[in-house]
């Protein structure tokens, strides 16, 4: 995880009875330890206790290839002062998959624009 930064956009899925889906971001993460995910208010309801769910995280790297990576995590706590946060266990395996087949090639194409006027 030590090329993905904060505000990166993760998918996350919850492993409850509803098999719940939204999008969050990454705050922070404590290396080994913990992850810090912000939610939105209307994802989760108040009355909900996530605390020792299972989630599926899935988030896009866009560099050259291109690369989605996925884990599943517990949920170890949830916050929702200051800040709706989520605090997930480290995960112990993180699987990644190419999305290109080869490596993007950047191009660069010489244009010009004459507008006419009527």
């Amino acid at each position: 995880l030590s090329h993905v930064h904060n505000g990166t956009r993760i998918d996350i899925q919850l492993l409850d009875q509803y098999d719940s889906r939204f999008q969050s971001e990454l705050i922070g993460y404590r290396f080994g330890r913990y992850l810090i995910i912000r939610f939105d208010e209307f994802v989760i309801p108040q009355s909900m206790n996530c605390t020792g769910l299972i989630a599926v995280c899935r988030f896009l790297i866009e560099d050259s290839l291109g690369e989605c990576f996925a884990f599943k995590s517990e949920i170890v706590n949830t916050l929702r002062r200051p800040d709706k946060l989520l605090f997930m266990a480290f995960p112990r395996e993180i699987h990644r998959r190419p999305l290109r087949a080869t490596k993007r090639q950047s191009l660069k194409i010489p244009a010009s624009i004459s507008l006419r006027s009527t």
